[in-house]
């Protein structure tokens, strides 16, 4: 039975764990009561507060606290272009379900869903028309704003000087991956690129190397698939 100081710390750390989303919310609110919607505004808002400060807070009790209430985090350092490679395929595996229709949790493990939090009454708002001007030709809304996550994680590459990718891997691609024919199968929530292989030996030599988990884009050359 759990005690009541065990109970008063797993609350302390909820609190911390979930600091980023009050400050988001905070900020999501002051955007909307603007006379205008500000598309770099909402997207820089939604990628500091709904991404980074959800999954690589800066302040480290917040990571703890995340890190041992096993949240979606990125233990490393902010700088380090792998954060950025795992962003760049999280919002890709999110386009790929809006494009599917299909629903995008926002508190699951995913990298960027944190964003999403209230997003669909943003978009809502007849002030989006203008900010988007996409949605007047029928594009969905919520794929232009993942479309700029894109962007700014491939930017934030850059930064970081590492040249990235003018094409994602297409998923149904096939390739090697460390001496194993595989192929594309999807992109995890978290930014990984899931692999299949065919062959038994094949696929269990893969699970060695992903530990059953998918591959981390920055160790996938894209001119190795077709």
């Amino acid at each position: 039975m759990e005690s009541f100081e065990q109970g008063q710390n797993k609350e302390a750390l909820k609190e911390k764990a979930g600091a980023w989303l009050g400050r988001y919310e905070e900020k999501i609110e002051e955007i909307l009561s603007a006379e205008k919607i500000d598309r770099v505004e909402l997207i820089d808002a939604l990628w500091e507060y709904g991404i980074m400060g959800r999954i690589a807070p800066k302040d480290e009790a917040e990571k703890n606290a995340r890190v041992a209430l096993e949240k979606a985090v990125w233990e490393g350092d902010r700088e380090d272009p792998k954060l950025y490679w795992r962003i760049l395929y999280s919002a890709a595996a999110a386009k790929n379900a809006a494009e599917k229709n299909y629903s995008i949790m926002a508190g699951s493990h995913g990298y960027i869903t944190g964003a999403f939090q209230g997003l669909y009454g943003i978009l809502a708002s007849p002030k989006a028309e203008d900010a988007f001007p996409e949605m007047k030709e029928g594009k969905n809304s919520m794929i232009a704003v993942i479309d700029d996550f894109i962007a700014r994680a491939k930017k934030e590459l850059e930064k970081r000087g590492t040249k990235p990718p003018e094409k994602l891997l297409p998923i149904g691609a096939v390739g090697k991956w460390n001496g194993i024919e595989v192929t594309v199968e999807n992109y995890t929530d978290d930014g990984l690129v899931w692999l299949r292989a065919e062959d038994l030996d094949d696929h269990t030599k893969l699970y060695r190397f992903t530990h059953g988990r998918g591959a981390s884009p920055d160790e996938i050359n894209p001119e190795d698939f077709k």
